[in-house]
């Protein structure tokens, strides 16, 4: 039984933390992905700005 709880993730007590920090993690994780692809162009556009000066 206990093999069989830990095996299927099922919603239990213990599981709400990782349930909620999954849900925390993909929340997070698409604006962060966005932010760090605006980051790393606006660094190459300051690089590139920089080389042509």
């Amino acid at each position: 039984m206990r093999f069989t709880l830990s095996t299927h993730p099922s919603i239990h007590p213990s599981n709400y933390s990782h349930i909620i920090a999954f849900v925390i993690f993909s929340i997070i994780r698409i604006p962060s992905s966005f932010l760090i692809h605006s980051i790393t162009q606006s660094c190459q556009l300051v690089v590139y700005t920089y080389k042509a000066n």
